[in-house]
């Protein structure tokens, strides 16, 4: 169904292509020429667009660097709304003999493009032959955001029970929780427009408005790798050069995917614990040590045994539950330290069992919110996990459909695949009510609503009818896109595999040396290998 907005821009657009004898509506083509024939007014970037003067490649040069805003529809169909939302954008130009405008995206859903073109280590030789544009996707960062309220956001982590032991500890979560949604729908109206084939049209509009003559050149990491494989899909004859580094996978999240996805992390958490036991300087001498030290910081974080972090920012009264620790982010911290090398989240993992043995467990508490969009200084947040989850849910169908017996052979699974999870999140007997409306919210919201897009049942899966190769990038220990994903990518592409050696997800400028030589050498050239590759980790 189309969403029954007032077209309160429909006057705007009729005036603005009439030659005085128009009275019929636009028709598509001419309604999307309003916006590719929009001028771009690059100007001074305001204080708002930069990160933090450490945080930024030491080759980022911020003198020449301007940024503006282009318009969008907010849906891409003339029968439907006819507002309009903008899309922000960063340009650093070539500082040599420029070959080509090149855009990105760091992934997410929900990541800003603007933030990664400032840190991201793009080596000298691109930043003389390309345009480097980064820009943050609709409804992220600067783009038109869409953010659910801050507060709530925070108490949720301190003020839900990590595993509700009855009814009334559940029933209180619940009450919580639908008040959080609640809020966030009437605050965000363009909530539903938030899906990846949105995005997908502003990336080509944003290609004919900067660069009508050229085809897109584009690097996508982990997320953004799903950009590009639609891209091609849908603008077969505008592929110019594109990366796709560490793939995701076009399948439904079933208990295959999951299980996969489980079993990478798993593996990777496993280096982790036994690089601990192993550590004379670190807790324990057996993997199980290691576990049986977070179980005992999980049971005394919830009896608020434990000192933490976010108790020295925000007022006492913050906590209406009288704690301030959220056992919680003990998972999402090792979640976080998972994408990175084993040697560097080895390095995290190890800092913050020194802290724990000091009876602090705020380690945890830094990178699991960090993760979920946080600066853990300040404890302002972006809109990052808000936008994850909503485009997610979007994206494809992700209400809870199984059958009970589907729901137990996938709990057994998952279960078989990560038994610490499992030992780790159940604490007590108490088995909550079925829920009216099982799994993702934000999909549910949009099949109840009659006047928004429901979720498709399946994403579109990897094709490549341009028959011109791209470069796709692929990593052995990648935990949050398993290495099988890089392999099916590459094939559904008919395109080389890069494969990396090391661990790490999104790995490309990350400090391989191999990886970086072929990236250039197929971005200033075109050449790709004939065959598939490989690079030592680093």
């Amino acid at each position: 169904m189309k969403r029954l907005i007032a077209p309160i821009a429909l006057m705007f657009v009729i005036s603005a292509c009439s030659s005085g004898s128009r009275t019929v509506p636009l028709n598509y083509d001419e309604w999307m020429a309003l916006y590719t024939s929009q001028e771009v007014s690059w100007s001074e970037c305001k204080n708002e667009n930069w990160v933090a003067e450490a945080e930024r490649s030491p080759l980022f040069k911020t003198d020449d660097v301007v940024c503006a805003d282009i318009k969008v529809p907010l849906e891409y169909d003339p029968e439907g709304s006819y507002d309009d939302i903008t899309i922000r954008l960063m340009k650093d130009p070539a500082s040599g003999e420029k070959i080509g405008t090149l855009l990105s995206n760091p992934g997410g859903p929900g990541q800003s493009g603007i933030n990664y073109v400032q840190f991201v280590a793009y080596p000298q030789e691109l930043r003389d032959a390309y345009d480097i544009v980064g820009f943050d996707p609709r409804g992220v960062g600067l783009s038109s955001p869409v953010k659910c309220d801050d507060d709530l956001d925070l108490r949720s982590y301190f003020e839900t029970h990590f595993d509700p032991k009855n009814e009334a500890e559940y029933r209180e979560d619940k009450a919580m929780t639908d008040a959080y949604f609640a809020d966030c729908i009437e605050k965000n109206p363009t909530w539903w427009a938030m899906t990846t084939a949105n995005t997908v049209k502003d990336i080509e509009l944003i290609r004919a408005v900067l660069t009508p003559n050229e085809d897109l050149n584009f690097i996508g990491h982990s997320y953004g790798t799903t950009l590009a494989a639609q891209y091609i899909q849908n603008y077969p004859d505008k592929i110019g050069r594109i990366i796709l580094d560490s793939p995701t996978t076009s399948q439904k999240r079933d208990t295959e995917v999951l299980v996969e996805e489980t079993k990478a992390f798993v593996k990777v958490r496993n280096q982790i614990f036994d690089r601990c036991a192993k550590d004379p300087d670190c807790y324990g001498e057996t993997r199980k040590e290691v576990e049986d030290r977070l179980i005992w910081a999980r049971d005394q974080v919830l009896a608020d045994k434990l000192d933490g972090y976010v108790t020295t920012v925000v007022e006492e009264d913050f906590f209406k539950r009288g704690t301030g620790e959220s056992a919680y982010l003990i998972m999402r911290a090792l979640t976080m330290i998972s994408y990175w090398p084993v040697s560097d989240a080895y390095g995290a993992f190890k800092e913050m069992m020194t802290y724990l043995d000091a009876g602090n467990y705020g380690g945890f508490e830094w990178y699991g919110l960090y993760l979920d969009g946080y600066d853990p200084e300040t404890l302002e947040r972006d809109n990052s996990f808000d936008i994850l989850q909503i485009v997610n849910c979007l994206d494809t169908d992700e209400r809870e459909t199984l059958s009970p017996a589907e729901l137990d052979a996938q709990e057994a699974a998952l279960e078989a695949a990560d038994p610490f999870t499992k030992r780790f999140s159940d604490i007590y007997d108490y088995e909550a009510p079925d829920e009216a409306e099982p799994g993702c919210f934000w999909s549910w919201e949009a099949f109840k609503n009659d006047e928004i897009p429901d979720p498709p049942a399946e994403l579109p899966e990897y094709s490549n009818p341009s028959g011109t190769p791209v470069m796709v990038i692929g990593s052995k220990g990648d935990t949050a896109t398993p290495y099988k994903w890089s392999i099916n990518a590459a094939k559904a592409l008919q395109s080389p595999l890069i494969t990396y050696e090391g661990s790490g997800h999104a790995v490309l400028f990350g400090g391989s040396d191999c990886l970086e030589k072929l990236a250039v050498d197929y971005l200033i050239s075109g050449k790709l290998p004939t065959a598939a590759t490989s690079c030592p980790a680093v």
